[in-house]
């Protein structure tokens, strides 16, 4: 729409290659929504409804995208339009559309064509002063060859804007790519380049300005952002860490004192190494392990079997019968310079 506008207050017209281009380019996306499926397999039936030169964006590198699909037609909406409702531009309505009668694919390829005929001879096809003068317009008018309002159109351009026009659908084309197969056989279309030229010419000043915005505006230093991603990420992980620690707590009622004690032993852990994982970047390694020696006195053999003194030989010890056996778990733990017993991941 800018682009038009742009084009307009310049005396311009788009070339047709390129006016066809865009086009085609709309075509292609509006029948990748047509063809769309749910993830059983299902065509899903979107009809965009709102196809106009609004919902086209055409940046510098030439490529053609068709947006805002938020008043859709599509199967298993949650939100449906009540009955006499309709929705879209006036402007842009097939006229099976603005009688409110079911839509189609074939409804967006009108609107494409509609679409084609303004890029082509740079005027609005259905204008008016009121929207009741908008409707008689659509509802009645027959829409002449783009030729007809701009020099140096191709007959054949004439021809396949017409059929995309023609106010019965079911002698429109049956597909938005039917439409733009018709477009490649009868004009050589733009390159994205040369498309992509044409928008720097048209709207340089625009995309100067829009490019001086952006690098004023302040951006986080790669450092903050990397603070602040490990910082979500940190509480997710606790989340995530509580929420565990909270399962095993509660399948651990109603079971035998040291099974228990081991139960929450694990869950200690599990939260103290998220713990120590969840400092900021300047703190990652002052994290202090959990200290799990009041649980590990709770267990009813450890009182009588270990001792926190490092210097205590390992081999004198009395087998517990919840030490799994082996030399590396036996101990189950180690003991750091505060006396603090750490207990092994592979022994618990």
């Amino acid at each position: 729409s800018r682009l038009l506008g742009a084009a307009r207050k310049r005396n311009e017209v788009i070339p047709p290659r390129i006016a066809a281009a865009i086009v085609h380019g709309v075509l292609q996306g509006l029948h990748a929504a047509h063809e769309a499926v749910s993830e059983a397999g299902e065509p899903l039936h979107i009809v965009h409804r709102d196809v106009s030169p609004q919902n086209i964006l055409v940046g510098a590198d030439g490529i053609a995208k068709v947006l805002d699909f938020g008043v859709a037609k599509a199967k298993g909406r949650s939100r449906t339009t009540r009955d006499g409702q309709i929705r879209g531009k006036l402007g842009y309505m097939a006229p099976e559309q603005l009688h409110g009668e079911p839509v189609t694919r074939r409804t967006d390829v009108y609107a494409a064509a509609i679409v084609l005929w303004e890029g082509l001879t740079a005027t609005r096809l259905f204008d008016g002063d009121t929207e009741a003068e908008v409707i008689g317009k659509v509802a009645r008018a027959v829409a002449p060859p783009p030729s007809s309002q701009a020099a140096g159109v191709p007959a054949g351009l004439d021809a396949v804007t017409l059929r995309g026009l023609v106010r019965n659908p079911k002698w429109r084309y049956a597909t938005a790519r039917a439409m733009a197969e018709a477009l490649e056989g009868v004009i050589e279309l733009a390159t994205p380049a040369e498309v992509g030229a044409w928008v720097e010419l048209v709207a340089g000043d625009v995309l100067r300005d829009r490019a001086a915005v952006e690098v004023s505006l302040p951006r986080a230093s790669p450092m903050r952002r990397s603070r602040r991603r490990g910082a979500i990420l940190a509480a997710v992980g606790l989340a995530s860490a509580a929420a565990m620690v909270g399962v095993r707590l509660k399948r651990s009622e109603g079971l035998s004192p040291d099974v228990r004690a081991m139960t929450e032993l694990q869950a200690a852990q599990a939260a103290g190494a998220l713990d120590a994982a969840a400092g900021t970047p300047d703190m990652a390694g002052s994290a202090t392990p959990v200290d799990v020696a009041p649980m590990a006195s709770a267990m009813p053999s450890a009182a009588s079997d270990t001792t926190a003194d490092a210097s205590v030989d390992p081999s004198v010890r009395k087998p517990n019968k919840w030490r799994k056996p082996g030399p590396r778990c036996d101990p189950p733990f180690t003991v750091d310079s505060a006396g603090r017993r750490h207990f092994k991941v592979e022994c618990l």
